[in-house]
């Protein structure tokens, strides 16, 4: 290439991963990032970027799907939510978030499950909600996800018993475990342990938080960092992007109506704009008939769970 006096010299790059339409993507990045690089695209195949939920592009386990999440604890919740769809989905890459878990239980408090419940939701509630992705409101609501999915899922097990807690020290290692046959199986991950990765459709979840405009605004290093999350984001796809919809608040409930009709996801997801004048009111909390027995009463809660999830049967992975 021959140098212009004040021109600039622009390297160029090929792409042979991605189609057209996710180059484009990753150029504009890679512009916001003041780079001065041309990715050309070498693939015959122009792929798809996006705006949709899982009812208008829904999940083709017959290729490569992941789902891409900023911060940990919205990965779990959203873990929690597929497996009780039925969907076979496994947590990749996140060994160290196994260890971080583990060395808080360890370390911040002794005695039953309950006691560490206690003491997790405790620095919960004192550190900023507004520092939703830092690293440790992260870590720490993570964990509060997982202690409180645990008790849902295990009923029987007492919170006030050693053994309760060594359960869930067990369940945590399984869930961050690293699997070894992932054909067939829809890999959660973050953007961060996703370095490295590829799936030929990816799903990006909350991604209003790519990049975060405070640690942009802060320029210098924070800036660059956010920059290459961004940019880590929108290459891992190799035909199909889909920025998933932004929920207000992530649980359960809400990351399961991404698989449902637009009209149905208003029952659950509430806009900026919604008050909780505007809300609708609760539904009731059934009431057994008079007389009733344990198994009618248990049968009565299971029918209403099942009829607030919108589904007729228990998936065949919940008990």
């Amino acid at each position: 290439m021959r140098l212009l006096c004040d021109a600039r010299v622009y390297q160029n790059v090929d792409n042979y991963r991605q189609g057209r339409a996710l180059v484009k993507e990753a150029q504009m990045v890679l512009n916001d990032m003041g780079r001065d690089l041309q990715i050309r695209a070498m693939r015959d195949v122009e792929g798809s970027v996006v705006q949709g939920s899982f009812y208008s592009h829904p999940i083709d386990l017959s290729i490569d799907n992941m789902v891409l999440f900023r911060m940990r604890s919205h990965l779990v919740t959203a873990y929690t939510a597929m497996l009780s769809f039925s969907l076979p989905v496994s947590i990749v890459g996140q060994d160290d978030t196994a260890t971080k878990l583990l060395d808080i239980i360890g370390n911040g408090a002794s005695g039953p499950l309950s006691s560490v419940e206690q003491m997790v939701k405790a620095r919960v509630s004192r550190l900023d909600p507004t520092k939703g992705a830092s690293e440790v409101f992260d870590l720490w609501t993570c964990l509060l996800g997982i202690i409180e999915a645990y008790c849902a899922a295990n009923p029987s097990v007492d919170p006030t018993l050693p053994e309760a807690l060594t359960g869930l020290k067990d369940h945590i290692l399984r869930m961050f475990a690293p699997k070894q046959n992932l054909a067939g199986i829809v890999r959660l991950a973050t953007i961060h342990s996703a370095k490295g990765l590829k799936a030929t459709c990816v799903y990006i979840a909350q991604a209003e938080l790519l990049p975060l405009k405070e640690r942009v605004a802060k320029g210098g290093w924070n800036e660059h960092e956010e920059r290459c999350v961004h940019f880590v984001a929108v290459t891992r796809a190799t035909d199909m992007m889909v920025y998933l919809p932004s929920l207000e608040r992530v649980t359960r409930a809400t990351f399961l109506s991404l698989f449902e009709k637009p009209n149905d996801m208003e029952d659950e997801i509430f806009g900026s704009q919604d008050t909780e004048a505007t809300m609708p009111e609760p539904e009731p909390e059934p009431v057994p008939e008079p007389g009733a027995s344990t198994e009618e009463s248990a049968n009565a809660a299971v029918a209403d769970a099942l009829r607030v999830m919108k589904l007729t049967s228990l998936p065949a992975t919940k008990d």
